[in-house]
C-alpha cells in the first residue's frame, strides 16, 4: 500500500547520518528518494561493520533503505546537467554541503528555485547560519559537547564524566527535526504552491531536544537554580542488579514504592533503618529529600522502650495474619495492616536522630501534633509534606510557595548604618500574600480534587531568603 508521501520525489545529496536518517524516514512514508552519490560513494558505505561487501557497511544499510542511488560527479558539467534535468521532476531538494560550495556548483537555493519555483529546498548544517559558528562543520561528538549533553552523564558521586551518550543521538535527533521541517515545507507547498528555503542546524536542534527538561531552573527569569534536571541526571537512576540479570523499575509515588519493596521482601521500608540511613551511602540519593512521620504512639513506644510493629496494608497479602489499624498516606480512615515484623522503637528512634544529625536528613515531622495544631483540621487530615518538608499537606494538597529576596530590603549595606527596612518588608509581604492567594484561583489543576482542596484551604507559603539563587 502506498504511503502518505506517495508521489513526492526527493533529491537527496546528504551523507553520513544526519541527512540519510531524515531521508530514509521520508522514504518509509512513501516518498521516492533519489540518492546522489559522488564517485566512490557515501563514506558511510565503508564505515563500521561489514560482511560480504566492503562498500555496504552496517550503518549505511540501516540508513539507506527505500532509496535509489545514482552516481554523479558534480565537478563535471555533463553530470551537473543531469542533475539540473532531474530538479523539475522533484518536490524536495536536500543536502548537507556548505552554501558556498553549492553556489559554486550551481545548486544553491536561488539557482535551484529558478529551475523549480515550488521546490522545498532543505539545507542541513552543523550550526545555525546566523549564529557565531555559522558555516563551520559539525559532527555528532562536537554537537553533544557544544550543546551541554556531554556534561549530563554523572558518576556515582554526581560529578560530570564529560562523556558522549553511547549513540549518534545528536545526528538522529537532528535528522528527525529535518524530517518535521521538510514535512512542514511540503504542507506549505501543498497549500500555496510555493517552495521555500529550510535550514536545519544540528546544534540548535539537539539543544532544543535536551533543554525540554534540562533548562530546569533557567526556565525562569530570574534564574531559580541550576541547569540540568536533577531526577534525569541522578547517578542512581540506573538498572538494578539481580541474581539472574538486571531489572529496571519506576514505582510511582510512596504507595508504588511500598508495593515494589514488598515484592522484593522488604515490607514497611519506611519504618526500617535502611530508609532512615539511606543518605549515609556515598553518592546515593543525592537529589532526594527524606522525611519521616513520627506519631505519638511511636514516641510512647520509644519512652517505654517497647517494640514497634512493622506493617503493610493487609489487602496486599494473601491469607490470614496478625493485623492492626494504622494511619496510611492519603487514606482518610485508618487502614488494616498486616504485622510483618517488630523492631525496638528506641533503636529506630536513635537511628533517625543520628542520621538527621549526620546528614540533615531525614526530617522529623511530628504528624499527630501537626494535625492537632492544624487550624484546618475540621476539613482535612495531614498525611505528608512537600519534598522539602516546608508545607504539611493533606491528600490532593497543593504547594503554593513564594519567596522574598531580603537583600532588596537592606538599606546602607556594608556600612555601620546598615539596617533592614521592616516597613518595606511588611508592605511587600502583604502584596506577595495576595499574589500567591490569587495564584490559587488562577491555577488550572489537573484534578478536580486538587482544585477543591487548594481553594478550600487557601494554603500558601512565603519565606524570606538571603538571595534569589537560594530559591
Amino acid at each position: 500500500m502506498p504511503g502518505p508521501l506517495h508521489g513526492v520525489t526527493v533529491i537527496d545529496l546528504t551523507s553520513f547520518i544526519f541527512g540519510p536518517y531524515a531521508t530514509q524516514t521520508l522514504g518509509d512514508l512513501g516518498a521516492e528518494i533519489i540518492k546522489i552519490e559522488a564517485p566512490g560513494g557515501d563514506k558511510q558505505r565503508f564505515g563500521l561493520k561489514q560482511k560480504n561487501s566492503k562498500n555496504m557497511g552496517s550503518t549505511f544499510m540501516t540508513l539507506n533503505r527505500n532509496k535509489k542511488s545514482v552516481t554523479l560527479d558534480l565537478k563535471e558539467e555533463e553530470d551537473r546537467e543531469k542533475l539540473r534535468a532531474l530538479i523539475p521532476t522533484a518536490q524536495v531538494f536536500i543536502h548537507n554541503v556548505r552554501t558556498s560550495a553549492m553556489n559554486q556548483l550551481g545548486f544553491g537555493y536561488e539557482q535551484v528555485s529558478a529551475l523549480n519555483p515550488s521546490m522545498v529546498y532543505v539545507h542541513l548544517v552543523g550550526f545555525g547560519s546566523h549564529g557565531p559558528y555559522g558555516g563551520r562543520q559539525a559532527f555528532d561528538d562536537l554537537v553533544q559537547a557544544a550543546s551541554g549533553g556531554a556534561d549530563m552523564i554523572l558518576d556515582n558521586n554526581g560529578v560530570s564524566t564529560m562523556r558522549m551518550f553511547p549513540s549518534y543521538i545528536a545526528d538522529k535527533v537532528s535528522g528527525l527535526h529535518a524530517l518535521y521541517a521538510t514535512l512542514a515545507g511540503l504542507f506549505h507547498r501543498e497549500r500555496t504552491g510555493e517552495g521555500q528555503f529550510v535550514e536545519v542546524p544540528m546544534l540548535e536542534s539537539y539543544t532544543h531536544f535536551l533543554m525540554v527538561e534540562h533548562l530546569y531552573g533557567a526556565s525562569f527569569e530570574p534564574v531559580v537554580g541550576h541547569i540540568g534536571a536533577t531526577h534525569a541526571t541522578a547517578p542512581d537512576r540506573a538498572c538494578l542488579k539481580t541474581k539472574d540479570g538486571w531489572i529496571a523499575t519506576m514505582p510511582s509515588g510512596k504507595e508504588g514504592a511500598d508495593n515494589f519493596l514488598k515484592l522484593g521482601g522488604i515490607a514497611d521500608f519506611y519504618n526500617s533503618e535502611e530508609f532512615v540511613t539511606a543518605k549515609h551511602q556515598p553518592g546515593q540519593l543525592r537529589h532526594f529529600n527524606l522525611s519521616v512521620l513520627v506519631t505519638d504512639a511511636f514516641m510512647a513506644a520509644v519512652r517505654s522502650d517497647a517494640k514497634w510493629p512493622q506493617v503493610f496494608p493487609a489487602a496486599a497479602f494473601d491469607g490470614d495474619g496478625p493485623t492492626i489499624d494504622r494511619e496510611w498516606s492519603n487514606a482518610r480512615e485508618p487502614v488494616a495492616c498486616r504485622i510483618v515484623g517488630q523492631i525496638p522503637a528506641r533503636e529506630l528512634w536513635n537511628s533517625i536522630v543520628r542520621a538527621s544529625y549526620d546528614c540533615a536528613e531525614p526530617g522529623m515531622l511530628f504528624i499527630d501534633r501537626i494535625n492537632r495544631l492544624n487550624n484546618l483540621s475540621y476539613r482535612e487530615r495531614i498525611s505528608a509534606t512537600n519534598p522539602c518538608g516546608e508545607i504539611p499537606l493533606p491528600a490532593y494538597g497543593a504547594c503554593d510557595l513564594g519567596s522574598l529576596n531580603l537583600t532588596r530590603f537592606v538599606r546602607s549595606p556594608f556600612t555601620p548604618e546598615a539596617r533592614l527596612d521592616i516597613d518595606g518588608l511588611t508592605e511587600t509581604t502583604g502584596i506577595a500574600v495576595r499574589l500567591l492567594d490569587n495564584v490559587i484561583d488562577a491555577s488550572r489543576f489537573p484534578l478536580p480534587q486538587q482544585a477543591e482542596t487548594a481553594r478550600g484551604s487557601r494554603r500558601i507559603g512565603l519565606r524570606p531568603i538571603p538571595s534569589p539563587e537560594r530559591c
